[in-house]
């Protein structure tokens, strides 16, 4: 594959996201090595290419068509020069048919120093002439952020060349490449000068695939991102494109067959691929879910998963709540002094909140792009091809690689043969393929079918938990067991993605034809339901209907609970095994998979940490830690176990709430631990505030090394740990002066009132 070696000779400005410098424009930055650098996007090198070849050809008298050769509906005759073939272009608006692809596709030029790339940014003040003062125009003084020159910037980008280009093609594509000797904006005036070298040697980047397609039914598909992805969510709103935060089943369902198709263009018609991707029993291809490393598993939160307010603590509600109807029913019919008897939910002080995500998403970095399409005759941007694009970004906000993995289930035995040869072949997900979004890392393992192990087990524990806890409530009620009455064994199963039911009339999982009839539950005792969506871009030119298709779904995380009877336990397995490939419609693309209700599975050391956070420092937990330190701070003052130096006041603990206030103040932009710690040893060695921070500071500093340890690598978390531990600090502190200062007149009281005067 080859390499394109960009250096830098002009001020580089290709616009980005806001300046954090408050320029009027601001350049293109991506995040490498924990690092906010400048870099040149596909978009712009591809169109600064196309332009050139466009330039070179027109220049010889040859024809060259632009990105949007139809106007309206209408098409005459498919385009087909140079530019045409090597770059592709639109069709008319709202058809399926008559655009073409292109056969070349250029990756994000990145700077080969990050370190000096950073460190390359720079302010730059212009300022408009007026032309008949000479002296500078009313309101025209502007700041552009630049990647200077004076740094010798190289930025790499591969570019992969279809095989079917022909020679012919192939020479124009590079000599425009090599000619090519600006972008961005400013180039009039200098701006955005570079001189491009064609390296023929680059790094191949291609799938790797492991295990034996003869014995293989299913496949564990892991994708790392190598650039930003884009994985629409049905269709614009206005001018901007939002993403999922997971690839779709289809999109890799696409995704794989495209690449089988540009290696073989008649593998397409073979009984193979038909068999895998086409036939109405083609494999199941999930979606790909976020994990927390290659080699870990995704994990769908069920909608009975709750978050304690106040804190990252979670919670499932699924026993509790399924025991309280138990005690509902036994209620009925029962009469107080007051009327009805009805059992409350009532989780005492404790406030539960619903999870907005079933899928993980909290650790991917998205950002919104801004992108143009020039017109040839204006050179400016082109009418009504103006839109924003939201984007994941190759990293996490840990600055760790975003990895997703999805499981392929129902492989015939040709398909696995095919699937063994996406060995080595590049593959790119969602959209801009061409544009430098959506290329990843691909490792494929085949593996045999497994037994789900352990259904009936767990459905009984989950029966038994059930149990214990109503007969919890039946001792609170005054209730016999008798009137409680026996328990059915209860089945929780848990959508691993969006379900379209096949029909309406019985929108659950068991009622599907493959299962009707295999348990004795007919409809479901209990539902918890999130909604979903599933759909898109259908690009096949020939299925008619529209570009773009959304279809309401019951969404990944939905609960379906029934009651089932035990003899039933005998085929659970096998039952588990067809809801695990999916029931219902679109299953070819990952829809209707279940699985049994669990717990999250435990989970990596630094992830760990997190769910350490969540227990061993709840809201309660830090309110508890914020009294103690001013509890023990208030003794060392009475003790005068912090002695004062010789040029120090005695040590105060009263009347110092603008301390912690300002600590509070500066939370709301500075989170980062070491920072926090750095401004109160600042505060400690200040002569008018040692004072009081000796009293404090080693005590907050404590609980401020605890958060961050337990937080590595979740920054939100953090920062609301941080802001609520200094809250809690504040609120107890204005309670103490206010009720317990000696020179406003309060006793002391508590453990540590004996010996203090009132």
């Amino acid at each position: 594959m080859p390499t394109l070696e960009i250096k830098v000779v002009g001020p580089l400005l290709v616009a980005g996201d806001a300046s954090v410098l408050g320029a009027d424009l601001s350049t293109a930055r991506r995040l490498i090595d924990g690092r906010s650098v400048p870099y040149i996007p596909a978009t712009a090198l591809r169109g600064a290419v196309r332009i050139q070849l466009e330039a070179l050809l027109r220049g010889a008298g040859r024809g060259a068509v632009g990105p949007y050769p139809f106007t309206g509906s209408k098409v005459a005759t498919q385009p087909d020069d140079a530019v045409a073939r090597l770059f592709g272009y639109s069709g008319p608006d709202g058809e399926r048919e008559h655009a073409r692809e292109g056969q070349v596709r250029f990756g994000d030029a990145l700077p080969v120093d990050p370190v000096r790339a950073a460190e390359a940014i720079r302010l730059r003040p212009g300022v408009e002439i007026n032309d008949q003062t000479s002296a500078a125009a009313d309101q025209k003084l502007f700041f552009r952020e630049v990647a200077d020159v004076g740094c010798d910037l190289v930025f790499h980008a591969p570019v992969e060349v279809d095989e079917l280009v022909t020679p012919e093609d192939a020479k124009h594509f590079r000599a425009a490449v090599e000619a090519t000797d600006a972008l961005g904006a400013g180039k009039a005036k200098g701006g955005g000068a570079l001189e491009i070298r064609w390296v023929d040697e680059g790094e191949p980047i291609g799938a790797v695939v492991s295990g034996d397609p003869a014995t293989a039914r299913r496949a564990r598909l892991s994708i790392t991102l190598l650039e930003p992805a884009h994985f629409g969510d049905g269709g614009p709103l206005g001018n901007h494109q939002a993403t999922r935060t997971y690839i779709p089943g289809a999109t890799i369902r696409g995704a794989l067959a495209w690449a089988l198709i540009r290696q073989d263009r008649e593998v397409a018609n073979s009984p193979a691929f038909q068999e895998l991707f086409v036939s109405p029993n083609a494999a199941s291809i999930g979606d790909a879910i976020l994990v927390e490393g290659a080699g870990s598993e995704a994990f769908i939160l069920p909608a009975t998963r709750r978050e304690h307010r106040g804190s990252a603590a979670t919670d499932d509600v699924l026993v509790r709540e399924l025991a309280r109807e138990r005690g509902e029913r036994a209620l009925v019919g029962k009469v107080d002094k007051k009327g009805l008897l009805a059992l409350r939910a009532d989780d005492g002080e404790t406030r539960f909140d619903p999870i907005a995500s079933a899928r993980p998403e909290a650790k991917l970095l998205r950002r919104t792009r801004t992108r143009v399409s020039i017109d040839r005759e204006s050179g400016a941007a082109a009418d009504g091809r103006l839109f924003s694009i939201e984007q994941i970004e190759s990293t996490t906000v840990a600055g760790e690689s975003a990895c997703f993995v999805s499981w392929i289930e129902g492989i015939p035995p040709s398909g696995a043969e095919l699937l063994a040869k996406l060995e080595g072949l590049p593959i790119a997900f969602g959209a801009g393929r061409n544009h430098g979004l959506g290329r990843a890392a691909v490792e494929l393992r085949l593996e045999t079918e497994t037994a789900i192990p352990g259904g009936p087990e767990r459905v009984l524990a989950l029966s038994a938990e059930i149990e214990s806890q109503v007969l919890g409530l039946a001792k609170r009620l005054h209730l016999d067991r008798s009137e409680i009455g026996p328990g059915s064994l209860v089945l929780a199963v848990v959508a691993q993605s969006d379900y379209v039911p096949t029909s309406s009339d019985a929108p659950h999982p068991l009622a599907e034809a493959a299962l009707t009839g295999r348990l004795s539950a007919s409809m479901p005792v209990r539902r918890f339901l999130r909604a979903g969506a599933v759909g898109g871009f259908d690009q096949r030119p020939d299925r008619p209907g529209p570009l773009k298709e959304l279809l309401p779904t019951i969404g990944a995380g939905s609960v379906f609970v029934y009651d089932i009877e035990r003899a039933s336990l005998a085929e659970l397995d096998e039952i588990l095994a067809t809801l695990r490939r999916g029931v219902g419609r679109r299953v070819e693309s990952g829809c209707g998979r279940f699985a049994l209700h669990s717990n999250p599975p435990q989970e990596s050391r630094k992830k760990e940490g997190v769910t350490v956070m969540a227990t061993a420092l709840s809201a309660s937990a830090l309110v508890k830690k914020a009294e103690d330190l001013l509890t023990k701070a208030q003794e060392d003052e009475r003790l005068e176990k912090v002695k004062p130096k010789k040029d120090q006041k005695k040590v105060n603990f009263w009347e110092q709430t603008s301390q912690l206030r300002n600590l509070v103040q500066i939370t709301q932009t500075e989170t980062e631990v070491p920072v926090l710690i750095n401004f109160i040893r600042y505060q400690q060695g200040r002569r008018s505030t040692r004072e009081f921070w000796t009293l404090i500071a080693d005590g907050v500093v404590g609980v401020l090394d605890e958060i961050d340890a337990v937080t590595t690598g979740d920054a939100v978390a953090r920062a609301r740990w941080v802001r609520n531990f200094f809250g809690y600090l504040v609120r107890h502190y204005v309670y103490v002066n206010e009720t317990k200062n000696p020179k406003k007149g309060h006793a002391r009281t508590g453990p540590a009132a004996k010996g203090w005067a009132s």
